[in-house]
């Protein structure tokens, strides 16, 4: 950016000196637009509603105190805290429900494997069995097989109560949530003001246009909405440094250019009321300069100050005649008597 504003001409430097900053600050809002004008163009209707929308939301803000707001939302955050603490108890409900049933899914499997095993071990066993005989090898092996049979049963039973206990358990919990929630958010909404009831509606309704367009035109919504966290991220220190730099830059170059020639202004009004004119352009001229390299908003003091100034002189007149003594002369230039 430097070397070409040096090779420029002084005009064209001091003219892109005072462009330079106002172009700078628009280059992202162009770039905004331009985004937003592909997206009109991708999807006119939902565009129009969407645009119709943040302006209805905007207005419905404006409506709604700075105090207020923030009471809302801390209100709101409030609200939020209380559903996360309820939703997490809730939540350690059910998850002590859920575990039992895997538990008890566990066990029944386990029961129904030893029962499996436990056939595979003794059905051979099982055409010794004699009815009315006592123990033999065949009864024991039916006996063995029973209980482990029995016990396959009996651990499934207890495994789909866990179930179904769970399943009460879950259902039970999100209808509480629900009933809390929807109380909560009654009592809140209870509280609000109609501008906030009102802005509150238009976000909804913003939000919504938002979501049709996004439908509309998903590759435009999303570069728009890439453009919009650019420009809203924060900035690199860096380069808002280097921004800092060529700024100052920009203000010393247009000082150089202009203090010297506004400087000459009280200048010549001092000198026509008998002052020095190089300490009055000094005065207009170089204390502005030197003040832009304390900071830029105290160059703009001296010489307005200096104008001021020397406009409120006197012009010093002779004392014998009272003609104009013609500035620094010694002499009285009408009369010729010596000046004080």
């Amino acid at each position: 950016m430097t070397p070409r504003i040096l090779r420029a001409s002084a005009g064209a430097r001091l003219l892109l000196a005072l462009a330079l900053p106002l172009a700078l600050s628009g280059c992202g809002g162009s770039e905004l637009r331009a985004a937003e004008r592909v997206l009109e163009t991708a999807a006119p209707l939902e565009y129009a509603a969407w645009k119709a929308a943040n302006e209805a939301l905007e207005i419905a803000s404006q409506a709604v105190p700075d105090k207020e707001r923030f009471l809302a939302r801390q209100g709101a955050d409030a609200l939020e805290r209380e559903m996360a603490e309820a939703e997490d108890e809730l939540n350690a409900r059910i998850q002590a429900a859920v575990e039992l049933r895997n538990e008890k899914l566990q066990v029944a499997q386990a029961a129904q494997q030893n029962y499996v095993h436990t056939w595979n071990e003794r059905k051979d066993d099982l055409r010794f069995e004699r009815s009315g005989h006592g123990i033999g090898v065949g009864n024991a092996a039916r006996f063995v097989i029973r209980e482990a049979e029995a016990a396959a049963n009996r651990t499934r039973r207890e495994f789909e109560a866990a179930d179904a206990d769970a399943d009460r358990v879950t259902a039970a919990a999100q209808a509480e949530f629900d009933v809390l929630v929807s109380a909560t958010e009654e009592a809140f909404t209870a509280s609000l003001s109609p501008a906030m009831l009102a802005s509150i509606a238009a976000s909804d309704a913003a939000d919504a246009a938002a979501a049709k367009l996004e439908q509309a035109a998903p590759e435009a919504w999303a570069a728009l909405q890439a453009r919009t966290e650019q420009l809203a991220a924060p900035l690199d220190p860096a380069i808002v440094r280097r921004e800092r730099r060529e700024t100052m830059a920009l203000v010393l170059l247009v000082g150089l250019l202009l203090c010297p020639v506004l400087g000459i202004i009280p200048g010549r009004i001092a000198r026509k009321k008998g002052r020095s004119f190089w300490a009055w352009w000094a005065y207009g001229g170089l204390l502005p300069l030197g003040m832009s390299l304390i900071s830029s908003y105290a160059a703009l003091v001296p010489f307005p100050l200096a104008l001021v100034h020397a406009l409120s002189l006197k012009a010093e007149a002779c004392p014998s005649c009272g003609a104009y003594s013609g500035g620094q002369s010694l002499a009285c230039r009408s009369c010729g008597e010596a000046l004080p």
